[in-house]
């Protein structure tokens, strides 16, 4: 009796654990800005050196607690973030933007194109 009673004690713990971790995970770090997409056109990073604009951030940052900034072209935003598998919801000022996250890559889709990071 003790025996199946401790059995269900660990099975019922190592759920609770399962779901917990199943929740939101959490993204850490900072992912540069690999390429912008618009108008079947692709610009990188090199690109955007040449055209002498590499020197302003591009970055999407995740600080913990759910929370992120984000700068692109001299302007940044904050907010806080949600991820359910490899969709990622931003929510900036109230608005939900979604994103797509695979492996080290977060691709941002908007109806002008696209903005891809990559995790450094």
């Amino acid at each position: 009796m003790k025996k199946a009673l401790a059995i269900t004690l660990v099975l019922v713990l190592a759920v609770t654990m399962l779901a917990g971790c199943a929740s939101s995970p959490a993204l850490s770090g900072r992912y540069a800005l690999k390429s912008m997409e618009a108008e079947g056109m692709t610009i990188d990073v090199a690109m955007l050196e040449m055209l002498g604009m590499g020197d302003l951030e591009m970055y999407l940052e995740f600080t913990g607690g759910n929370a992120f900034k984000m700068a692109i072209m001299g302007e940044s935003v904050s907010g806080t973030y949600t991820l359910n598998g490899k969709v990622l919801t931003m929510t900036i000022e109230g608005e939900d933007v979604q994103a797509i996250l695979d492996g080290k890559t977060i691709t941002l889709e908007m109806d002008e194109g696209k903005i891809i990071f990559e995790k450094k």
